[in-house]
């Protein structure tokens, strides 16, 4: 019987951590989306439905997991580090350990500043992320510090990772490329009257694909009128 009650013990938590991660990841994919359709056109939202922010979930919570988990190491490091750094470089002088501390702060400020302008390697431009963000919740592990506001600072750096992440798939997506997305499109009048939509592939979803095309346009095509999708065409080759 006790094995059993443990068992079902067990069974419960499981239940719960795994309700809490997919509330935790659905979370996500909806604060994603409205980071990244502002940055495009928010209009876009109201052609989402329940099942395209599932597949965001999918696509980009491993990926936030990951740079969350990175910024909670890396201020945990500094926690450790910061205070004996300090500690060697103030002498015991209390102006030194606040004119540190302001530097820390400057040196955070700063990289916020290039993090949010910066535009070339996407690897470089998440790693930047996460030191900006260890440094802004330096803080975080600092003995003393009651448990709500750890809970508050860590949903802060949830939220700023997931719009950062939103962001550099927006600055990846306006680059200019070298190929183009085709979208073959059926008028529903017969095989000679389809037509070609040529640009960026931003997303396929439920009710359909969005594209923005090569003249800035945000176009939308219903999926029962989507005869064909081409991904990185060359400019030499068209689809046919």
């Amino acid at each position: 019987n006790g094995t059993v009650a443990r068992v079902g013990q067990y069974a419960e938590v499981a239940t719960k951590l795994t309700a809490g991660l997919g509330l935790l990841a659905l979370s996500t994919a909806f604060v994603y989306d409205f980071s990244y359709w502002a940055w495009i056109d928010r209009r876009v939202l109201t052609l989402l439905v329940v099942a395209d922010h599932i597949q965001t979930a999918v696509y980009a919570f491993a990926v936030i997991m990951f740079a969350i988990g990175g910024v909670l190491l890396c201020t945990w490091l500094l926690s450790l580090a910061i205070p004996k750094a300090m500690s060697f470089l103030s002498r015991g002088k209390a102006h030194r350990e606040k004119w540190i501390d302001n530097a820390l702060g400057v040196t955070a400020t700063g990289l916020g500043a290039w993090a949010l302008t910066y535009d070339g390697n996407l690897a470089v431009q998440f790693v930047v992320y996460v030191i900006w963000l260890s440094l802004l919740f330096r803080g975080l592990f600092t003995p003393g510090i009651q448990m709500w506001p750890r809970i508050v600072v860590g949903l802060m750096a949830w939220l700023l990772i997931t719009a950062l992440t939103a962001r550099t798939d927006f600055v990846a997506m306006d680059r200019p490329h070298d190929t183009n997305d085709i979208v073959t499109v059926d008028t529903g009048k017969g095989p000679l009257w389809h037509y070609e939509v040529s640009g960026r592939l931003l997303r396929l979803i439920e009710r359909g694909v969005i594209i923005r095309g090569k003249d800035g346009r945000i176009v939308f095509i219903p999926k029962e009128h989507v005869q064909r999708i081409d991904q990185n065409v060359p400019p030499a080759i068209k689809s046919s």
